[in-house]
């Protein structure tokens, strides 16, 4: 068979090519993917202080979006985000931010450093098939700079600020402002349903949910250093400034820790405490032994809850016949060493063809 040579060029092909290799359309070992000028995230500032220029908050957050994109391309390629990456590794990574003439009008470059995520993942990868290899390449791009992600992105804050403002009966022009969020719609329901599918071919790859954490951390900085213009666009949703303002109160970082995602075997489960599972893991790769927790706290998100008994299944089968298990943990560390892990996901080791 004749390799097919791709060129990813908009959203809209990476979310087909994506459809297309979940349903077996595109057989991953046959194609060969290429970038053109995809994928780009584009900022326009407008503003007394915005002049072919960038201010200290408008840095910051594509200062914030360079470190999650370097935190991703370590836990794809090494499994964990925690890991220091070399001076080259960190070069080849970094994004050029285009500046126009006229307000700020800001566009970030994502294609080369994407390339570099696909060769990380290729060297360093060794229990993904080609199949997931290129899925997680794609859904890096859609994810960070894809426009589709972005106008979920404000949705979902949209609804976030909706429940706060609900139970908040005494903040000033409250019903000014929940008039003006009711009023704006950012995803429609055909593209929050199209985000939930690619959501759930994403979900197969225990490392990609942390990367969606990673690039929620960086709309969230993009959408804070959008604060002080007097109108803001980004990725092609327009916000003016009261927006910005109502949409970035309260957002707090999901990605605040380390992602370890690796295959370990069950040593040790203790099942007796109510709050949680404690666990004695062993690393197959180096044979360290982790110790961590699975919460089972009725607080944790609808996601987590929802899985929370295949977990338990999956890690009671495992302790019993010393059967290896995927666990993607979130970390705390204090130098190189772990003081406390979490379990994120649990799941069985993807099957290399």
């Amino acid at each position: 068979m004749d390799v097919e040579k791709l060129v990813i060029s908009s959203d809209e092909d990476a979310i087909r090519l994506i459809n297309d290799l979940t349903n077996g359309q595109v057989d991953p070992d046959f194609v060969d993917v290429s970038f053109d000028d995809w994928p780009n995230i584009h900022v326009y500032l407008k503003g007394e202080k915005y002049n072919k220029s960038m201010t200290p908050s408008v840095m910051a957050g594509f200062i914030e979006l360079q470190k999650n994109l370097n935190k991703t391309f370590a836990l794809l390629k090494y499994q964990d985000s925690g890991k220091r990456l070399t001076e080259e590794e960190q070069k080849q990574l970094e994004i050029s931010v285009e500046v126009e003439e006229g307000s700020s009008d800001l566009m970030a470059k994502l294609a080369k450093p994407l390339e570099v995520v696909a060769k990380g993942v290729a060297n360093g990868v060794q229990n993904m098939d080609s199949l997931h290899m290129l899925i997680a390449v794609l859904g890096v791009g859609v994810m960070f700079a894809g426009g589709l992600s972005f106008k979920n992105y404000l949705q979902y804050r949209r609804e976030v600020r909706l429940k706060e403002l609900d139970t908040q009966k005494s903040v000033e022009n409250r019903e000014i402002r929940l008039a003006e969020l009711n009023q704006q719609e950012f995803a429609s329901a055909q593209e929050t349903e199209r985000l939930k599918l690619l959501k759930d071919v994403f979900s197969s790859h225990p490392a990609l949910k942390a990367a969606e954490d990673f690039a929620h951390d960086s709309h969230t900085a993009l959408l804070k250093g959008a604060s002080n213009a007097d109108y803001a666009r980004i990725q092609g949703s327009n916000l003016p400034v009261a927006m910005v303002d109502e949409l970035k109160r309260n957002a707090r970082k999901r990605g605040i820790d380390d992602r370890l995602t690796s295959t370990f075997r069950v040593l040790a489960a203790d099942h007796s405490p109510e709050s949680e599972v404690r666990l004695k893991l062993q690393s197959i790769e180096d044979k360290d032994v982790i110790n961590a927790s699975l919460l089972l706290d009725e607080n944790l998100d609808r996601e987590k809850l929802e899985f929370l008994p295949k977990m338990k299944e999956l890690i009671i089968r495992a302790e019993w016949d010393k059967s290896p298990l995927t666990f993607t943990l979130i970390v705390r560390r204090s130098g190189d060493k772990i003081t406390k892990a979490t379990v994120e996901s649990v799941q069985e080791p993807a099957k290399v063809a």
